[in-house]
């Protein structure tokens, strides 16, 4: 039979409660049409199976409900990354921008810090020309002091933490504050090691698609940078440059922001950091 539709606001399952709820909206949507059915509905909410009812309803009602439930199990896969065949492109409507950590007591230990000071400003300033939000880190701001300048002018909010991974800050309940909860996060910082890995692997057990920009990232070894990109991609997360971010926003050179980006992409400096 055909399947009952959720409305769109309902439509995208970003994490496991989410789903749930779908489910369960599913469920009584289904029944709220078929009230006949409503008796003996409720056993496969809860796993039993009501007195009186033969194993041939049993396997027809569960056969009925399953053909209700497919559209809205295909709606609770919206992102692409969960489809490893899916190749996946970001897409600013349902992106954030998080920069970890790149602050002024910090920055002068990593190597090839000024390198990824100027990716990361990049990329903040191409997600605010283009309406990415753009949230900060800062890792014992008391100890380590704020973000450099220019990395702090360009985030919208800077959440303060103390654990190595932000999420366990507030860092998803303050991504969900913005307005439109992102599905994509490009993230990238320092050091890419410790707190960058912690919190891109924190964002991906969230259940959010995390890309991770390596000319953005530094540690104070190279070696323990590469090891921390090698980790994250084989976890889940895509690795990508600046302007695969940039062009992947856009879109098309008709996009109304296309000018003001393209400006941005001249004024980079072609060498990416290390």
């Amino acid at each position: 039979m055909a399947g009952v539709e959720l409305p769109a606001s309902t439509a995208a399952a970003a994490t496991a409660a989410d789903e749930l709820r779908l489910r369960a909206l599913a469920f009584f949507d289904f029944y709220r049409q078929h009230p006949r059915d409503l008796d003996l509905g409720f056993y496969l909410f809860r796993g039993m199976q009501p007195r009186g009812l033969t194993p041939r309803w049993n396997e027809r009602l569960n056969g009925r409900l399953r053909d209700a439930m497919r559209p809205q199990e295909a709606a609770l896969r919206p992102c692409p990354s969960t489809h490893p065949e899916t190749p996946m492109k970001l897409d600013r409507e349902c992106s954030a921008l998080v920069l970890v950590d790149y602050q002024g007591r910090l920055m002068p230990a990593i190597a090839g810090g000024e390198a990824a000071v100027r990716e990361a400003v990049f990329l903040a300033r191409v997600a605010r020309a283009v309406g990415v939000p753009v949230l900060g880190t800062e890792q014992n701001p008391q100890g380590l002091g704020p973000n450099v300048e220019a990395v702090r002018a360009c985030c919208e909010q800077t959440l303060p933490k103390m654990h190595f991974d932000a999420t366990a800050d507030g860092l998803v309940e303050l991504l969900g504050a913005t307005g439109r909860p992102p599905q994509q996060v490009v993230v990238a910082g320092c050091e890419a090691h410790v707190c960058l890995l912690q919190t891109a692997l924190g964002l991906l057990a969230a259940g959010l698609q995390v890309v991770v920009v390596p000319d953005a990232c530094g540690s104070r070894s190279p070696a323990d940078k590469a090891l921390a990109m090698r980790r994250l991609e084989r976890s889940g997360a895509t690795l990508v440059c600046g302007e695969m971010v940039a062009f992947e926003w856009l879109r098309s050179c008709r996009d109304e922001h296309f000018k003001a980006v393209l400006q941005l992409v001249k004024e980079r400096p072609v060498a990416g950091g290390t």
